[in-house]
């Protein structure tokens, strides 16, 4: 209960703050506490946003990758670059994939700018991966002709020649 002087305030039941997070992610923090309001509870934007960042925070912590990468593919200085490449490329791959995973957790929870940053960092580590891969960060087409110049010319004559017999007819 709230004191006069100095007294504390009791913690919100679970299933309000569970609410109060679901509603924030789906349709803002603002409206959700427009709708405690509503519902007869004052849940301020301030408590909810602290909750956002306590989960964010939660999800953060949580995120473990599946490998590390080693400290001798960064120190040793006697390991050829096709080695260390090739080394690098999986744990790039690895982290990645972790980058993604913490981008759909962050927008199922409405932390937007966290979304923002992993989605930036996963974009980055894609392409990364792409150019130590070898293969291209952009896409261009282009068509090589090979032309046997005799050939050409004995199918030139061949046209040729079957149009004068079209003519003929």
């Amino acid at each position: 209960m709230v004191g006069v002087s100095g007294g504390f305030l009791p913690a919100w039941p679970a299933e309000v703050r569970e609410r109060a997070l679901k509603r924030a992610a789906e349709s803002g923090v603002k409206a959700a506490a427009r709708q405690f309001e509503r519902d007869g509870l004052n849940v301020s934007i301030n408590t909810i946003r602290s909750w956002m960042r306590r989960e964010g925070a939660k999800a953060n912590r949580a995120l473990e990758l599946a490998g590390h990468v080693p400290p001798e593919l960064l120190t040793d200085r006697v390991m050829g670059w096709h080695e260390r490449r090739a080394a690098l490329l999986p744990e790039l791959g690895i982290a990645a994939a972790s980058a993604l995973e913490a981008t759909k957790t962050a927008v199922k929870q409405g932390r937007s700018t966290d979304a923002r940053n992993f989605a930036t960092v996963t974009g980055i580590l894609v392409d990364k991966l792409n150019i130590l891969g070898g293969a291209a960060t952009s896409r261009s087409d282009s068509m090589i002709m090979h032309v046997d110049v005799e050939q050409t010319r004995a199918l030139q004559q061949k046209i040729q020649a079957l149009e004068k017999e079209l003519e003929h007819e």
